[in-house]
């Protein structure tokens, strides 16, 4: 359902070209705090946007960006966002290893491995 409402969000006007797609990743484990990690088959799309740095959108919610340092001085891109009760944090390299981690209240980690395809 939320495939179908997200483009609804960025319907573009004159002040806007919309977003566009920064990367799109995938992510094959899951370590949760105090557990054994475990295959996963978590996915997220992240998008460049003229109202907020980046988007990152995944199956359960949309993260609004604060701060995108696109290849910085390592070649990583780092993402941060915030939402409700969480902060989350997304690294990328430049051969497109990807570790994405929310920290939640209580306090409490999830973190995923995996790999990004960036657009550009």
């Amino acid at each position: 359902m939320k495939r179908f409402l997200i483009p609804l969000l960025f319907v573009p006007t004159l002040a806007s070209a919309g977003p566009s797609i920064l990367a799109e990743c995938t992510f094959t484990s899951e370590c949760i705090e105090g557990e054994a990690c475990e295959m996963s088959d978590y996915a997220m799309t992240v998008y460049e946007n003229d109202t907020a740095p980046f988007i990152m959108e995944t199956a359960s919610e949309n993260i609004t960006g604060s701060f995108f340092d696109d290849k910085g001085k390592d070649g990583n891109s780092t993402l941060f966002g915030n939402s409700a009760g969480a902060a989350h944090l997304l690294t990328i390299a430049p051969n497109g290893d990807a570790r994405y981690s929310i920290q939640m209240d209580g306090p409490m980690v999830i973190s995923y491995l995996g790999n990004c395809e960036r657009a550009d």
